[in-house]
């Protein structure tokens, strides 16, 4: 695993600036990208906050092309997600092959998977990557909770790194933290 990946304190998630015309803003984005260097911190692109779904697939080629080309010193995180496993899985290629250092991904949106769906999703998605992953606990924007038992299923894949948790919930940290102690 990328140590400076695994030792980074703190990870801001970018939002997408756009101008007035809907156009991506790419002087405010470097802007962004170089104030966090400056603190140091990893940087998540495409996340929820950075209204990846929101984009056409070229534009948020673009914003990966254009934050990679910037060679910062800290590590470059990017957001996985939808309801369309395919699709998913050609993003994945495409970021594969660019230096992003490592992946957050959410459950299928709006999907509602159980355990054994969550885990067939993650699994799909962690075995086409070669880079750290953490999985996302958002049940807000996905609709459904990481189920703990995915978490336990997937807890030895060798690309699962951490997970985020973002519902708020103490039990659902209890049973993330008693499903992948380690």
């Amino acid at each position: 695993m990328n140590c400076t990946v695994k030792k980074r304190g703190l990870w801001t998630a970018l939002i997408t600036p756009l101008e007035a015309n809907g156009s991506i803003d790419f002087t405010s984005i470097e802007s962004l990208l170089k104030e966090q260097e400056r603190a140091d911190n990893g940087i998540l692109l495409l996340g929820s906050t950075g209204e990846a779904l929101n984009l056409t697939l070229e534009e948020r080629k673009n914003i990966i092309d254009f934050a990679c080309e910037l060679r910062l010193k800290v590590p470059l995180m990017a957001g996985v997600g939808g309801n369309n496993l395919a699709e998913c899985l050609v993003w994945l290629d495409y970021l594969e092959k660019r230096e992003i250092d490592c992946y957050l991904m959410v459950t299928p949106i709006y999907a509602k998977p159980g355990p054994i769906g969550q885990t067939q999703w993650f699994k799909t998605l962690l075995d086409r990557v070669t880079k750290p992953t953490m999985l996302y606990n958002v049940p807000s924007r996905a609709a459904v909770s990481l189920h703990p038992q995915a978490l336990k299923n997937l807890e030895t894949h060798p690309n699962l790194w951490a997970v985020k948790e973002a519902s708020g919930s103490v039990e659902d940290f209890i049973g993330y933290k008693e499903a992948a102690p380690s």
